[in-house]
């Protein structure tokens, strides 16, 4: 008895020490309004503020979907990280979309000392964009990218996820 009472009781603060910003948003399609990535292998979720602009935001106008996001640190520079990842897409459409083209979808990464520009030509893509649900005012879906640059680091983002009301 006593031991299952320390074990829970470890378990409990292990558990409770977790940050929310540590964990990746769980997978959903409910409209949760949740975004996040595994950055080069480290959680990286939305955080911080500049002045009065939210640190997340995504858009659609029924041609072209946007999420620009942004994470402050405050340590240095180098730390301070921002997203804009778009598609083109029709009302309700669902499906895997290149994020390799700049005229039809596209990532940009600002980061690590390093910018990844979404139209600079010498910055290589490789990564998809999956609409898993698209109505009734939700648009959810996941991702994952890998940007090479010259003389910069390999920024590798996993296991993206999305779930948003629009």
């Amino acid at each position: 008895m006593k031991n299952n009472l320390i074990i829970t009781l470890i378990f409990s603060l292990i558990f409770w020490s977790c940050k929310k910003d540590d964990v990746l948003p769980r997978a959903t399609q409910e409209g949760d309004n949740t975004f996040g990535f595994l950055l080069n292998g480290e959680v990286w979720r939305p955080a911080g503020k500049v002045g009065p602009t939210s640190n997340f935001r995504s858009f659609y106008n029924g041609k072209v979907f946007d999420i620009s996001a942004y994470r402050i640190k405050g340590d240095s520079e180098t730390d301070d990280t921002y997203i804009y990842m778009y598609i083109n897409l029709e009302p309700n459409e669902i499906g895997s979309f290149s994020l390799n083209d700049p005229e039809n979808g596209t990532f940009s990464f600002t980061g690590l000392g390093c910018i990844y520009n979404q139209f600079d030509s010498i910055v290589n893509r490789e990564g998809t964009l999956n609409i898993t649900r698209f109505d009734s005012g939700i648009i959810a879906g996941t991702f994952e990218i890998t940007l090479t640059k010259d003389d910069c680091k390999t920024i590798n983002i996993t296991e993206g996820r999305f779930d948003l009301k629009f």
